[in-house]
């Protein structure tokens, strides 16, 4: 639900709302989502598809119990940065292009 619901906020940064589960179809979506400005174009199924692929991978690459690989925490990279300063190695660019790798953007 938060997967779908981030993706949802993400394209549209306006309030909308649903009830039940997630709609999961694109007739479910366009008849169950309720927004709360006339305003907006709403975002098409298919845009809302791919910003949620987005958003799982973002989850995947920060979350320490996902797959294995995930982001340090930011306190080890700023400390990574800046033992690479000191002795002229990529350490901190390595680690992050690991976890860029094992969790590639959808294209």
């Amino acid at each position: 639900m938060a997967i779908f619901d981030d993706a949802l906020y993400n394209i549209t940064n306006v309030g909308y709302s649903y009830t039940g589960e997630p709609p999961v179809t694109e007739q479910d979506y366009l008849a169950r989502i309720n927004w709360s400005s006339d305003d907006i174009t709403p975002p098409t199924f298919a845009e809302v598809q791919t910003e949620m692929e987005i958003v799982e991978v973002q989850i995947k690459r920060s979350d320490s119990q996902t797959e294995g690989i995930s982001y340090p925490s930011i306190s080890d990279q700023l400390d990574a940065l800046y033992w690479d300063k000191k002795n002229g190695t990529d350490t901190w660019v390595e680690s992050i292009d690991a976890v860029k790798a094992a969790h590639p953007k959808p294209e």
